[in-house]
């Protein structure tokens, strides 16, 4: 991903803007995420973390935040940046989804389910609804094990 020449030039446009605007937390963002795709989740919770220093309502540096704490097993503090972000950009279905799957790993299935709901309803793209479809699957598949084989369907 570093060695190609378009992910160079990317890297120079978010340093440089970075040097003229050191408050200006979408760079950080952007820093963030880029280290998020190369699996450098330390460096990534920093510019994340930056990100919010910055603007402490950023809901993308929220979400990121949140997604991260969530790959580094932190689920709780991993919730707690969703819901703010949530709060900040309750119609950005990244944000939906996020908070609906961070949800369905903790076992707040009703919190899920509501979030999976709507994700479906609002204008989404197709990945982030199947994703939600599926959700929603797991959730009533997980449901059905729980509850073992109904007795009126066996015969």
């Amino acid at each position: 991903m570093w060695t190609s020449g378009s992910s160079i030039r990317k890297w120079s446009c978010y340093t440089a803007s970075l040097q003229l605007a050191p408050g200006h937390s979408h760079a950080y963002v952007a820093l963030g995420i880029a280290y998020q795709k190369k699996g450098d989740l330390p460096r990534a919770k920093e510019y994340a973390m930056r990100a919010l220093a910055a603007d402490p309502r950023n809901p993308v540096a929220l979400q990121n935040l949140g997604a991260i704490l969530g790959k580094d097993g932190d689920s709780l503090k991993a919730l707690y940046y969703l819901r703010r972000s949530y709060q900040i950009a309750p119609l950005d279905p990244r944000t939906v989804y996020s908070l609906a799957s961070a949800c369905r790993e903790l076992g707040d299935i009703e919190q899920a389910q509501k979030h999976f709901q709507m994700m479906l309803e609002m204008e989404a793209p197709e990945d982030l609804r199947g994703l939600a479809r599926n959700g929603l699957r797991e959730i009533a598949a997980r449901g059905l094990k729980a509850r073992g084989p109904r007795m009126d369907a066996v015969f």
